[in-house]
Parts: C-alpha cells; structure tokens; sequence
C-alpha cells in the first residue's frame, strides 16, 4: 500500500455501482437520497458513499488485512445520508459499529431493492445475530453479527462448530448425538418485520420463547441443510443414498434435487441425472455428471470422480437447490468446513464469490479452523473466535 497516510478513495465508478446498488437510498434509514433539483433540468443528492474498512488505517474499523484493491471495491462501500455515515462513523464506544455490523446492513438493504424491482418475493428470516447467555465452551455475552455470507474461524476449542451446530439444532429442532445433555441457551434475532428475537435453550430438547410464548418450533420458518466434517459414506449401496447420508437427507428427497437441478450458476456442474440401473430385488440408481471444465458432452459416473470433484458436485447440487427454494421461503447453509472439502484457495474463492452472489438469497455461515490467506475477499464477514472470547478481527 503506498504511504501509510495515505486515503484509498472510491473512484468515481464504483460510487455509481454502490449508489445504484442501493437504490438511490441510505443503506441504514432507507431515505430517499436523490431527487429534484432547483430547475426542472437539475437534481440534488444527500447520499455519502462510505467506506465499511476504513479509507485509512486510523479510521473507523481499520483497514483489517484488505488490499488497497479491496479497499477500494465495491464491496467495501456502504451508500448512506449524511446522519447515518456521522453515526456508523462515530467515537462513542457505545455506538460504534463493527465492520460486519455493517456488512449485514448492506446484504440486507441490497436484497430490499431486489425485492422491489420484482426479483424476489420472500422476507429474509435471514439470522441477525447470536447472544450466548450459557454455554459449556463459548463465553457467556458472546454476540455474534451475522451477514449474507460469514465465515467463524480460529482454533480448536473456541467454539466455531458449536455455533453452527447450534444453528441447525435451533432450526431444525433436533438434538446433535454430542449435545445431548448439555445445555446452552441463546437470543438469536432475524431479519423479519415482526422483529421478535428468540430465546432458545438446548438441554434434552429444543425449546423457543419468542414476544412472551412457548414454543415448540423455531416461529420463523427456514429450510436449512448441513454440511458437517464427518467421515465419507463408504459402503452404500448407490450413488443417491451416497449423496443422502453426506447431507444427512433421504434418498428421496436426493432425487428430487437432482432431478429439478439447475446448475447455471455451479462452479462445476453443468448437468446431473439420475440412471436406475436396478430394480430389484432393491432399486440401484447411478448418478451420471457432466463438468464445464471438461469436454462438451462427456458424462462421468459420480464414483469415476475423486473425493474432492464428488465434494464439488454435492456442493453444487446444494446451492442449485438453495437458490431456487430461497425463492418461495427463508434458507440457510451451514459448513463446518473443517477437513470437509480439500479446495484449494482459488476453489474456495469462486465458492464465497457464489454465496455472495446478489441472487443468491440464501445465507451461508461456515466455520473454518484457518484464516484463508489468498482467498480474494469478495464482500464477506469474517469473524475470528479466540478461546472463550471474540475479537474483531476484519
């Protein structure tokens, strides 16, 4: 970066790309920010283009591990009025607004004006942040700001995949085999018009307490898919309940993703489908794949695929399936990512780039036991859990 006084500005093009993003209106208020001018021939705008890492090194939030590229991107501007930038902008430590505090304002904003230009028709349900009030292993007063794509990382024991476990105990109102007996409890708020948070306690089962009752079920609805570092299915008996046991889905439910797939927006898949090559005296089905990286018109039988090409290929199919139920209904992905998926940094790259992507309107939240070195970072809130305690680290 040259000169460390230096301030990386915003160029002129890419304050038009963050205006329009938004709408012509402040990320946090939703005030309208450009209209008429004096004469019928002029406008006026009140819109500020603001930085979400600091334009300099001693400003608000700092410059985290950024690039002056990154700095820079759109990615990293938030469009706001002139009371709103004084406000995220500001000294007193009791209104100072965190980098993915901000993050999660523009997510949330941009996906509004998708909204209305007809793009979508569901509210978010998306998870706004975790309060930890009892935890075996977090420390309690822990709150956790969440955006349209975070990643949790750090080291063994601070608490990444309890989150995520959490999340999907809370969601899916079920209890992990290794939280059985363990209690915690958490206020986990949403992006919904009712704004009710919800109290949940995890023991022997779920329970909900959401603007003064009971609750068997999580009131908000959000279909939610798991993916865990645990051991690969080996000895099954075709390739759907291959794919079942990985996601922790029936077979049925497997062949139904497939079957409606669309994997335009995959990283590597291009086309899936399903050979019955058995009927009785049980059915046995093949899955047959075919790659954009390869040859027009060659298939590969999933089980011709190595471990990490068959890790890309649930990967796809999930996101294929993610991207057209968040359409009609709140969606969730959750990664441990862990020894999950062996991708290299570029690979990871293009996968955060998807999760980002504005049609996509789904959330994903990953825990990660490293912070990705050369991943290009594309918008996405990184959170840094050390033992039983959080730092805010970008």
């Amino acid at each position: 970066m040259s000169g460390q006084t230096d301030r990386i500005n915003f160029t002129e093009i890419t304050k038009e790309v963050i205006r329009r993003r938004a709408g012509y209106r402040c990320c946090k208020c939703d005030k309208t920010l450009v209209g008429p001018g004096a004469t019928t021939c002029d406008f006026v705008e009140l819109g500020q283009c603001a930085h979400i890492y600091a334009a300099k090194p001693t400003g608000p939030r700092g410059q985290s591990h950024l690039t002056e590229e990154q700095l820079r991107s759109p990615e990293n501007g938030l469009y706001l009025c002139n009371d709103c930038h004084k406000l995220v902008d500001g000294k007193l430590r009791e209104k100072k607004y965190r980098a993915e505090q901000l993050l999660q304002i523009k997510s949330i904003h941009e996906y509004k004006i998708a909204v209305e230009m007809g793009n979508d028709v569901m509210p978010l349900n998306w998870i706004k942040s975790v309060k930890i009030e009892e935890s075996p292993n977090i420390k309690v007063g822990t709150i956790i700001d969440f955006a349209k794509t975070t990643v949790l990382y750090g080291s063994n024991g601070t608490g990444k995949s309890s989150i995520i476990e959490m999340l999907y105990e809370v969601l899916s109102s079920s209890i992990l085999k290794r939280w059985n007996g363990k209690r915690m409890k958490a206020v986990i708020d949403v992006d919904n018009p009712v704004k009710y948070p919800v109290t949940v306690t995890l023991d022997k089962i779920v329970s909900y307490l959401a603007g003064g009752c009971g609750l068997a079920i999580f009131p908000y609805q959000m279909d939610v898919i798991y993916i865990r570092d645990k051991e690969r299915p080996t000895e099954v008996k075709d390739d759907l309940q291959y794919v079942a046991e990985y996601l922790g889905k029936d077979r049925n439910n497997i062949e139904a993703m497939i079957q409606v797939a669309d994997f335009s927006n995959a990283v590597m898949v291009s086309k899936a489908e399903i050979e019955e090559v058995r009927k009785n005296p049980y059915r046995e089905c093949r899955i047959k794949v075919w790659r954009k990286d390869y040859i027009t018109g060659h298939e590969w039988k999933l089980q011709q695929l190595s471990d990490t090409e068959r890790s890309r290929f649930v990967l796809d199919l999930v996101v294929s399936y993610l991207s057209a139920v968040s359409r009609f209904r709140p969606a969730i992905l959750l990664i441990d990512w862990g020894n999950i998926f062996s991708f290299s940094e570029g690979l990871i790259g293009q996968y955060m780039r998807l999760f980002q992507n504005p049609n996509m309107n789904f959330q994903t939240i990953i825990a990660s036991h490293t912070k990705w070195q050369n991943v290009e970072w594309s918008g996405w809130n990184l959170v840094y859990l050390n033992k039983y305690e959080i730092v805010e680290d970008w």
